[in-house]
């Protein structure tokens, strides 16, 4: 079944225009007739038409629907309607156009948004339906923007944001995979020598007679341990893995280990640089599209991966709305004391929302320091590491090999 818009005439020559139902043009006309009505214009409702092909599918359209949205698909469309906006578009017809131009998910995310602007619901309200796809910052904002109709800068503001906070992301987990590749690449190597390498001269100086020297027998005996327990040390492997993860599902375990994080050295100065960052962009961002700062700080908060960090926001938020100064808030564990002093410069002036910029520059030039020196100080532990493990191992081979020569 097919949806028309319609526009007729009735018999008194007045014109009326509304939706109906059919299998094809002519049905159509036909119950309009019926009606008393006499067809002007009669076209297929784009969103049903839309809908319809979309609902034509297959197994690659049902595999794209079960796949996540990505960042670059909410970019592109907060980015593509702020500039059809601009340009004059009403905001039904531009959705229309994007809809056509996703894949996937995202775009029964438009239908379904379009749909509810269309039943006459706001853009919030129907951006606000989708929490799993879009953030509560990008509702906050477009429920901000609707009072002062300036809908397309926030749009463009919640792309901005979307993309700061994804490239902070790439920077940290960049930062983070060095050293969690040099650790797997050693653990590999330590595996590999344990498994095939020392089976095989265990037998070989099993064959020669001798006895292996000190140095020698431990290797072998650290061979056969992990050999002949194999089994229960991956048990205990994966049932620590099950507690760490039960224990930092929780909480109060989450918190302690985000706490004992921000104390390690270089990660946890590139962690709280990063949450920094993140949170003087926000604020000053957030305060641009007219968000109360308490609101603000909850949305910061509710974002900030840092847990420890978080809970220091979200309690400064609190007391703000129990009228205590902003800048007083955050003297808190996880706020660094720089940004700290800021917000009292920012807010004895009246300049938060420019000052916030500036250190939001800073604490992004700050985090590419840190992500670098976490780089500059992985290599050289790596190589001591992964040499370190191949290093004993052929200071117990060629120790059994001279021994072996000296008794011969």
């Amino acid at each position: 079944m097919k949806v028309f818009n319609y526009s007729a005439l009735d018999e008194s020559g007045d014109e009326q225009k509304g939706m109906i139902e059919g299998v094809d043009q002519t049905i159509a006309v036909q119950q309009l007739r019926r009606r008393g009505l006499y067809v002007v214009q009669l076209e297929e409702d784009q969103e049903s038409k839309q809908e319809e092909e979309f609902n034509k599918k297959d197994a690659w359209t049902d595999l794209a629907e079960l796949m996540p949205v990505t960042n670059a698909n909410k970019i592109f469309f907060f980015k593509q309607l702020a500039l059809m906006l601009r340009s004059g578009i009403a905001i039904t017809e531009a959705i229309d156009i994007i809809t056509r131009m996703q894949k996937g998910r995202m775009r029964r995310v438009s239908i379904a948004i379009n749909r509810s602007i269309k039943s006459g619901e706001s853009f919030s309200s129907a951006i606000g339906k989708h929490k799993s796809v879009f953030p509560h910052v990008a509702v906050q904002m477009i429920h901000s923007a609707e009072t002062s109709g300036e809908i397309d800068i926030a749009l463009l503001r919640i792309a901005d944001y979307m993309e700061h906070k994804s490239e902070l992301k790439k920077q940290v987990t960049s930062a983070m995979m060095y050293p969690a590749f040099t650790l797997l690449s050693a653990i590999g190597v330590f595996i590999f020598l344990l498994v095939y390498i020392i089976p095989k001269f265990q037998e070989f100086l099993l064959n020669s007679g001798k006895q292996p020297p000190p140095a020698t027998q431990l290797m072998i005996d650290i061979g056969n341990f992990f050999n002949n327990n194999w089994l229960f040390i991956l048990i205990g492997i994966c049932l620590t893995v099950f507690a760490f993860v039960m224990f930092y599902r929780k909480p109060q375990g989450r918190m302690t280990f985000d706490n004992t994080v921000l104390a390690i050295p270089v990660i946890g100065g590139t962690i709280s640089a990063a949450s920094m960052a993140q949170l003087s962009w926000g604020m000053s961002m957030l305060l641009k599209s007219g968000i109360p700062v308490v609101e603000a700080l909850r949305i910061i908060a509710d974002m900030t991966g840092n847990k420890m960090i978080a809970k220091s926001i979200d309690d400064a938020s609190g007391d703000v709305m129990h009228g205590k100064d902003l800048s007083a808030s955050f003297s808190r564990h996880g706020i660094a004391t720089l940004l700290h002093q800021l917000m009292i410069v920012g807010e004895r002036s009246g300049n938060l929302v420019q000052i916030m910029d500036e250190a939001s520059s800073y604490y992004e030039d700050d985090l590419r320091s840190k992500t670098k020196l976490l780089a500059n100080m992985v290599e050289p532990l790596s190589i001591i590491l992964i040499g370190g493990i191949v290093g004993f191992i052929y200071f117990g081979f060629f120790q059994a090999v001279l021994s072996l020569t000296a008794g011969a």
